[in-house]
């Protein structure tokens, strides 16, 4: 396997494919939409002025359930973060394996990135929690639940726990399953502020808010209570939407809540008109952006999957994301590139040189043969003290040249980092190991004498080698495997370097 050579050049988008501007279709409708929306804040102000006079507690009431629906909203919009966490492949990997040190580090990421979660964790489906559930901040009371909702037994919702005053929470259970079986939970707490941050940007001055869980303990408050009876305070408690919280509201009915009413009249209007206009007339520009995000996601995807670049070429794009496009691909063969390839050699990098290896060894149970060598700098340190880093890395190059010239096309190539290189040899060979190393070390060597502006250096450095031949019959470990062939490079060194030590590995 070779080194891909270097992004170069640029992808001329706007040649091949025929473009629209997303300017020029928004101008297109600006003019009908803007009327729609005068009309519509003209109608909206006289409703607003015709239902003032009506009943206040309508508006009341009105007001309660926008509220209701607006927390019920703000609950499910971390369900939906929970739910679509666990369709990665990621996470269901970690629960299928119960691999606890990527469950942790996979928590913790998550939890940076959610700066209103207090814990972040997953559970098995033999409900034992991937790592310490204290630093995971699960509490007595959130294992509880989770234990409950493994039995199938209820649970509030969302669950409420303020224990502890200052991480006062609620939590988000989510169930992984894989082909309709459930593997597994997603646990995710959160906060009480997001609730009371939320009250305080919704209740204006004057009015009375109050969030209750199940049991009647307070979640989020705003405001005073005014003097009212037990009665009306029941009446004003409604249900939290797709929750078992309970919400309390109050208005002051005086200029400021008609005020609010005529607002939110006119802006239920405005909303309904734009969104209707906006979905008859878009449809068109929304399918549109649909497609090149659509390609912009293939392309980025296409950096895990190793598939070939999509063919941009078919179809109507417009004119602002094709420019996007452009640099989308340079991107991402930049770092397909990085991501794969030693930056100094061109050859494989550790990580994808242990992923051969890996696939390699899958095939040995098939019949199939390789030889895992690797490869170390003689007295390499004595040319970086003498001669600099530049020239050291001139040998490094060197070397990598020296190999592509005398391994086949077959062969994978790479840098494991500093003078350190390896290579697998799959298949027969036609010569034996030590003329290949004779004929690679000799090569070598020479080539040593145009570095350093053609003055070569007075000791060049030569190559000790370890090989370990893969047999049918060994049962093959990667660790082990480098290990042997690690050994046997370090004899290689004590009988007096600049030579090869192999055996075969069963």
């Amino acid at each position: 396997m070779q080194a891909c050579p270097v992004v170069s050049g640029e992808h001329c988008l706007k040649d091949n494919i025929d473009t629209v501007s997303v300017k020029r279709i928004t101008w297109k409708y600006l003019s009908l939409i803007l009327f729609l929306i005068l009309a519509g804040i003209a109608l909206a102000t006289g409703l607003a002025v015709h239902f003032i006079h009506k009943d206040e507690i309508v508006h009341e009431s009105f007001q309660r359930d926008v509220l209701s629906k607006d927390f019920g909203e703000l609950v499910n919009f971390y369900r939906n973060v929970a739910s679509n966490l666990s369709r990665k492949h990621e996470l269901r990997d970690i629960l299928e394996f119960s691999d606890i040190d990527q469950a942790e580090l996979w928590a913790r990421n998550t939890r940076s990135l959610l700066s209103e979660a207090i814990g972040v964790a997953l559970i098995d489906r033999d409900g034992q929690v991937l790592g310490e559930p204290l630093q995971l901040r699960l509490g007595n009371q959130c294992l509880l639940d989770l234990k409950h909702m493994l039995s199938d037994k209820q649970i509030s919702q969302p669950p409420v726990h303020n224990d502890v005053p200052r991480l006062a929470h609620f939590d988000i259970i989510q169930p992984v399953s894989v082909n309709g079986e459930t593997i597994g939970l997603l646990f995710m707490s959160f906060s009480l502020d997001v609730l009371q941050h939320r009250a305080e940007q919704l209740v204006a001055e004057g009015q009375y808010l109050l969030i209750e869980d199940v049991q009647g303990r307070k979640l989020a408050q705003v405001g005073e209570l005014p003097e009212v009876n037990d009665e009306h305070l029941d009446h004003v408690r409604v249900t939290i939407v797709d929750t078992d919280w309970h919400m309390h509201y109050i208005a002051r009915h005086d200029e400021t809540s008609q005020l609010f009413v005529i607002a939110v009249l006119i802006g239920v209007v405005i909303l309904a008109i734009t969104t209707l206009v906006t979905f008859i007339l878009s449809g068109r520009l929304v399918r549109l952006l649909q497609n090149d995000f659509n390609l912009i996601r293939s392309k980025l995807e296409s950096v895990t999957s190793g598939s070939v670049d999509i063919d941009v070429n078919e179809g109507r794009v417009l004119l602002e994301t094709a420019v996007i496009m452009e640099d989308v691909s340079l991107i991402v063969e930049q770092i397909k590139q990085l991501s794969m390839y030693d930056s100094l050699t061109g050859l494989l990098n550790r990580r994808v040189f242990e992923d051969e290896i890996e696939r390699h060894l899958e095939l040995v149970s098939r019949g199939f043969l390789f030889r895992l060598v690797l490869l170390d700098l003689d007295h390499f340190k004595q040319v970086n003290d003498a001669y600099g880093h530049d020239v050291g890395d001139e040998v490094l190059v060197v070397l990598a040249d020296s190999l592509r010239e005398r391994c086949r096309s077959t062969d994978v190539l790479a840098r494991l980092g500093g003078d350190e290189f390896a290579l697998i040899m799959p298949g027969e060979i036609s010569t034996s190991l030590d003329d290949f190393y004779t004929d690679l070390n000799t090569l070598f060597v020479s080539k040593q004498a145009l570095i350093n502006n053609g003055q070569g250096i007075e000791s060049p450095c030569q190559i000790s080698a370890g090989a370990v031949s893969i047999g049918r019959e060994a049962d093959y470990d990667i660790k082990q495997l480098m290990k042997q062939a690690d050994q046997l490079l370090y004899e290689a060194k004590r009988a007096g370097r600049a030579t090869i030590r192999y055996s075969s590995s069963h």
